[in-house]
C-alpha cells in the first residue's frame, strides 16, 4: 500500500527516469494517487482524459475494441511505461486486483521536459559562450525547409529499417518508451512526421509540443509503431513515374484488402 510517493519510486518509470530530483519533486506534489478495488473500470475506451497514468501496485487488464486483451502487472517491465497512453484511449482498463495508480497531468509533464531542455541549452551556452552565428534555427535555409514541411510542400524520406526495428521492439514483452525514443529520434524525418501527427487537431492537447520524446509519450508506443510503419511504406509505394505509381497503388490496395479479409476470417473463426 502506497501512502506517499517518493522521487526514487518515480525513477522506475519512463520517461520520468530522465528527470533530476527537483523535477520529480514537483511531480510528487502535483500528482494524485488513485486506489481502486478488483473489477473497477479505471479508464474508458474513447475517453480524452488529459492525464498520464502509471501502475504502482496490483494488476490491470487492457481490452481493445476487437476484444483482444493483455495484462500488465506492477513492477513488470511493461509497467514502466504509461498505461493506455494514447488519447482518445483505445483500451478499457480494468483492475484485476486492488490497484494503486499514479495520475499526472500531461500538460505538466510536457512543461517539465520543455523546461529541462531549455535549462540544458542554457547550461551549454553559459559553459561555451553564445555562438549565434552557428545557430541553425536562425538560418534562412532552416526556416525555408521548416516552412515547406509545415505546408506539406516537402517530403522527407523515412528509413524502412527504423520502422522494422520499432515494430520488432513493440512486439517484445519488456520494451520501454525510452528504447522506442532512441530508435525513432535517430531518424530526423520520422521524428518530424511524428511531431506533425502529435500536434494535429486529433491528438493535440492544450499545449503545442516541439520535442520528439514528447510526441512519442503523447501518441503511445503502439500508435508510434503503426505510424512509423505507415511512413516507411509510403516511401516504398511511391515513385516519380506515373505508370509505376499506378501499379504501386494497385498493389497497395490489393495488400490492404487481403489483410482486411484475413482479419475478418480469423475473427469469424474465433
Amino acid at each position: 500500500m502506497f501512502e506517499t510517493l517518493t522521487t526514487d519510486r518515480l525513477k522506475r518509470f519512463t520517461p520520468l527516469d530522465q528527470l533530476e530530483d527537483p523535477y520529480l519533486e514537483v511531480i510528487t506534489r502535483r500528482s494524485e494517487l488513485i486506489r481502486a478495488d478488483k473489477g473497477k473500470l479505471l479508464l474508458h475506451r474513447g475517453s480524452n482524459t488529459p492525464h498520464t497514468f502509471y501502475l504502482l501496485s496490483g494488476k490491470v487488464e487492457l481490452t481493445a475494441a476487437d476484444g483482444n486483451t493483455h495484462q500488465i502487472a506492477a513492477e513488470s517491465d511493461r509497467a514502466k511505461a504509461p498505461i493506455a497512453q494514447l488519447v482518445p484511449r483505445i483500451y478499457d482498463v480494468s483492475a484485476l486486483s486492488h490497484v494503486v495508480f499514479l495520475k499526472i497531468s500531461r500538460d505538466l509533464l510536457v512543461e517539465i521536459f520543455r523546461h529541462k531542455e531549455r535549462m540544458s541549452g542554457a547550461t551549454r551556452t553559459a559553459r561555451h559562450g553564445p555562438i549565434r552565428s552557428q545557430d541553425p534555427l536562425e538560418s534562412p535555409i532552416y526556416q525555408d525547409i521548416l516552412s515547406d514541411l509545415n505546408d506539406h510542400r516537402m517530403t522527407l524520406p523515412s528509413q524502412p529499417d527504423t520502422a522494422l526495428q520499432v515494430n520488432r521492439l513493440v512486439q517484445e514483452e519488456d520494451y520501454g518508451i525510452d528504447e522506442i525514443a532512441r530508435l525513432v529520434l535517430s531518424d530526423p524525418a520520422m521524428t518530424a512526421k511524428l511531431l506533425m501527427v502529435a500536434n494535429s487537431a486529433y491528438y493535440r492537447s492544450t499545449k503545442h509540443i516541439d520535442h520528439g520524446l514528447d510526441a512519442i509519450v503523447r501518441l503511445g508506443a503502439e500508435k508510434v509503431r503503426d505510424l512509423v510503419m505507415l511512413f516507411a511504406l509510403r516511401e516504398v509505394f511511391n515513385s516519380k513515374l506515373e505508370y509505376l505509381n499506378k501499379r504501386l497503388r494497385q498493389l497497395w490496395d490489393h495488400s490492404r484488402d487481403t489483410a482486411a479479409t484475413c482479419l475478418a476470417r480469423i475473427a469469424h473463426r474465433l
